[in-house]
C-alpha cells in the first residue's frame, strides 16, 4: 500500500473526469481516476482518504458501489461524495451511506467546500 493520500473519483465521463481531476490537482490533492471496474484493487492498494462517485455509471449505479463500500469495515470509513445531475440525489445519497452529494453542473467552489468539510489536507498557497 502506498503512504500517499489520494481522492478516489468513479466516473465514466471522459470530460466530467478531467474537470474534477483538475479541480483535486489544483488543490494539490492526488487523485485515481476509474470507471468502477477496479474500485476493490484500488482500494485494497492505495491510501484512499475521500470517495467522489457519479450515479449514472453506465451497467452500474454509483450508489450500489457505495452500498457495498459501506459494507467492508476497511472501508466503510472513508468519506464517500455521490454526484449527479438527478434531481433526488440527496435522498439517493443519504441511503446509500454516502456524507454528502454534489448536484450536476457544479463548479469548482462546490468541490472545494465538499473537501473543506469532509478531507483534511494542506492547501496550496496558489489557491482559492
Amino acid at each position: 500500500m502506498t503512504s500517499k493520500e489520494l481522492v478516489l473519483y468513479i466516473e465514466d465521463d471522459i470530460n466530467m473526469q478531467i474537470l474534477l481531476s483538475d479541480i483535486l490537482k489544483y488543490e494539490g490533492i492526488g487523485v485515481i481516476v476509474d470507471n468502477g471496474m477496479n474500485i476493490a484493487k484500488i482500494l485494497e492498494e492505495n491510501n484512499v482518504r475521500m470517495i467522489f462517485m457519479d450515479e449514472n455509471l453506465g451497467a452500474y449505479r454509483g450508489s450500489d458501489l457505495c452500498s457495498q463500500i459501506r459494507t467492508f469495515p476497511a472501508y466503510d470509513h472513508i468519506p464517500i461524495v455521490m454526484i449527479s445531475g438527478i434531481w433526488n440525489i440527496s435522498t439517493i445519497a443519504q441511503n446509500c451511506g454516502a456524507q454528502h452529494f454534489i448536484r450536476k453542473p457544479f463548479d469548482m467552489y462546490d468541490v472545494i467546500s465538499t473537501l473543506s468539510t469532509h478531507y483534511v489536507y494542506n492547501r496550496p498557497k496558489n489557491s482559492c
